[in-house]
């Protein structure tokens, strides 16, 4: 709490500030203040990209789930840890173990094609996925409240 505190807030709020203040990116503005401090425009960029890839995976599992829901009756209804273990994660228990799952593999590339899809065009696509991205979940919360009470 004392390192939150005393270092990570203020080099946070210090790195904010640069962005304003230069109007650049990471590595750019970290060169702006001297080209060798670089490395901590990459280590940000490394950092991200960690933290990215762990977020990527936790929507990558969610995919199967959306597309089970499609199916009648629901693949997990009966049992959902069994559900979890055994079909996502194809263990034959919780610590059994598990190889490549190519529907996770999939679902992992998709959510990255759709990121990559979603920063590659600009502010102009990004809007256009954003409507996208807000009015679909309200559309199908919609469809599975009607689906539900018939």
């Amino acid at each position: 709490m004392i390192s939150f505190v005393f270092i990570a807030t203020p080099l946070f709020m210090y790195e904010m500030i640069l962005g304003q203040f230069v109007c650049l990116s990471a590595l750019p503005a970290w060169k702006f203040v001297h080209p060798r401090w670089a490395g901590l425009g990459y280590s940000q960029f490394l950092m991200t990209f960690i933290v990215q890839s762990y977020f990527v995976m936790v929507i990558a599992y969610t995919l199967p789930y959306i597309f089970g829901s499609c199916v009648e009756p629901l693949p997990w209804i009966e049992n959902s840890e069994d559900h979890w273990y055994s079909t996502i994660l194809g263990q034959n228990g919780k610590h059994g173990e598990s190889f490549i799952q190519w529907h996770l593999l999939v679902s992992y590339i998709a959510v990255w094609v759709i990121i990559f899809l979603s920063i590659s065009f600009g502010k102009e696509i990004l809007s256009k996925v954003t409507y996208v991205t807000v009015i679909a979940p309200v559309v199908l919360i919609l469809i599975l409240v009607i689906r539900t009470s018939t």
